[in-house]
């Protein structure tokens, strides 16, 4: 069934403005001719409302720390237990936002302080409570967590890049310019959370060590002295091998932890943080953590202690920053878990943050806060070995997929949608830098075209080329190798964005119909996944209503499967 929704009038003052004195509309006045084009389309809002495979939803969140990071995932974002999703909008409560949610999503999963909700996909109104009101000193827990979760080991990706990797933090008993004078030095831990480790049903178990402070760079396990606690309540000495054993933990083992994730995160529940006396420590040692997650081998805080050996042999081998901003190649031993030294609002103390993985296993994600604990002492200047810094956080929106160009305008053309294939990833920046502004990450994927094109945004009053002279036919046949054939990266300022291309003749955007008022001459295909959208477009001259469901009225999942296997380009990339 084809609706028709352009009246009579505006079909006739589309034809009189297109092919008036027998040419096409030139570029220059070609605005006032795409607008005349679009005098009646409130006639059938819902014909036309149907080619957006997005919805607009609104997302308000506040919470009593203002401050507090929340994530909004279009997809469930662990895999074992680690990251694997980019979040779709990033920011800090309060805030008020729309955000464009592909209409195959179904819900949402909202991560904060290291807690996941899931919502359904349409608006969101949340209030949330800083976790709950325990006290340490004068500060809550829950404000404590928010600062925690929210700038030092917040639920993203490779929250420690680079050089930084090698650095070693283990608490230092020792004098220096800023500690007082002291003989022995007390220490407390505290459980917080596992930032979201147990969303996936996987759980880590802690233990702490000492060893001399001299030993840092040249530590072996001989050095060390590890300890846990018994069901009293009292830390004793534990054999390392009673600690290195694997184990699922999953359930309970009598194997001396301090903590055990699954059991903590259910006092957590109920309001309950515990804390734990570690002792008291004469100067001249170092103080390091080791965390056993399920089923994987002990990571250490203690950078030599993290062997690169079997399965675990990661010196040299390059790992991606899931972010896409690039890539590091160890050339030596790193840290599995970092402490951070916190010295705002009125608190000094440190924060510790664990690693499930090692860098060259394929779901590492370098957040850190596997496991996250509190580490309070006194003096209460003790600081890390070796200090690392929290990065500046960009809170931003993203939007992803492709954009697909017919580009016979005005005629109807031959509805294969594959004249200009565009990847496109926008980043909606809401602080970057302190300012606000757009990145934008384009691919062009293919080309099915006999016009020279010209792909770019329109930004204000800006018409701004990405790619020009796209031509010819690439990636639009079965046999093609599916090469990316350009890529871009472009910063705008904060004006609205709209994909356009121009065949010679024309601009054409979104908003552009053929004459018989039936199909876009632009489909823009969503993406829910923070990996490559694997939306497979037409083979050349194959029209879409034959290689998908996409008669009216379409289901909003059309474009994830096609109908005809035959007419649609092979992806594995």
């Amino acid at each position: 069934m084809k609706t028709k929704f352009l009246s009579y009038r505006t079909i006739v003052a589309i034809a009189t403005a297109m092919f008036s004195a027998g040419s096409f509309v030139s570029c220059t006045d070609v605005d006032s001719k795409i607008n005349n084009s679009n005098n009646d389309l409130e006639e059938t809002p819902a014909y036309l409302e149907s080619f957006k495979n997005y919805k607009t939803i609104d997302v308000k969140i506040d919470s009593d720390y203002d401050g507090m990071l929340f994530s909004v995932f279009f997809k469930f974002p662990y895999s074992e237990g680690d990251l694997v999703e980019q979040p779709f909008l990033m920011a800090k409560a309060p805030f008020n936002t729309t955000l464009n949610v592909p209409k195959d999503v179904d819900s949402l999963y909202i991560i904060s302080n290291g807690e996941m909700s899931v919502l359904p996909s349409k608006d969101v109104n949340m209030s949330i409570q800083s976790s709950n009101q325990t006290k340490l000193g004068e500060e809550t827990i829950g404000k404590i967590s928010a600062i925690v979760n929210s700038k030092y080991f917040p639920e993203q990706s490779n929250n420690v890049r680079g050089e930084d990797l090698y650095k070693c933090t283990d608490i230092v008993i020792a004098e220096t310019g800023a500690v007082e004078t002291f003989e022995q030095a007390d220490i407390w831990i505290t459980y917080l959370s596992d930032g979201g480790f147990s969303n996936s049903s996987l759980y880590g178990k802690l233990w702490f060590y000492t060893y001399p402070t001299e030993k840092m760079k040249t530590l072996t396990l001989n050095d060390c002295s590890f300890y846990g606690m018994n069901a009293n309540g009292e830390i004793i000495p534990v054999d390392y091998n009673k600690i290195s054993k694997k184990n699922d933990n999953k359930n309970e083992v009598k194997d001396d932890y301090i903590f055990w994730s699954k059991k903590e995160n259910t006092n957590t529940k109920k309001g309950i943080h515990t804390k734990v006396t570690l002792g008291r420590f004469a100067k001249g040692q170092n103080i390091g953590f080791v965390f056993r997650g399920t089923n994987e081998r002990c990571q250490f805080t203690t950078p030599c202690l993290n062997l690169s050996s079997g399965s675990y042999s990661y010196i040299g081998k390059s790992f991606n920053y899931r972010d896409k901003s690039g890539s590091f190649t160890p050339q030596q031993n790193v840290s599995n878990g970092f402490i951070c030294h916190i010295n705002e609002e009125g608190l000094e103390m440190n924060v510790l943050g664990m690693e499930n993985r090692t860098t060259n296993n394929s779901n590492y994600d370098g957040d850190y806060n596997d496991m996250l604990c509190l580490i309070e002492t006194n003096p209460v200047t003790l600081k890390p070995a070796e200090e690392i810094f929290p990065s500046e956080l960009d809170e931003y929106m993203l939007e992803k997929g492709l954009y697909l160009f017919e580009d016979n305008y005005p005629a109807k053309g031959d509805l294969d949608f594959n004249d200009v294939v565009v990847e496109y990833e926008i980043y909606s920046y809401i602080n970057k830098s302190k300012e606000k502004g757009k990145k934008v990450n384009t691919k062009l994927l293919a080309s099915g075209s006999t016009f020279s094109n010209t792909f770019g945004f329109k930004s204000g009053d800006k018409y701004i080329p990405v790619y020009e002279k796209v031509q010819g036919m690439e990636n639009v046949a079965e046999w093609s190798d599916m090469k990316v054939l350009n890529e871009s990266t472009n910063f705008f300022g904060d004006e609205e964005l709209k994909p356009f291309i121009h065949n010679g003749y024309n601009y054409i955007f979104e908003t552009n119909y053929n004459a018989n008022g039936e199909y876009p001459y632009v489909l823009i295909i969503p993406s829910a996944n923070s990996a490559s959208s694997k939306f497979r477009w037409c083979l050349e001259s194959k029209k879409i209503t034959d290689a998908y469901e996409f008669e009216y009225p379409r289901a909003n999942d059309w474009y994830i499967q096609p109908a005809t296997e035959e007419l649609v380009v092979k992806r594995d990339k």
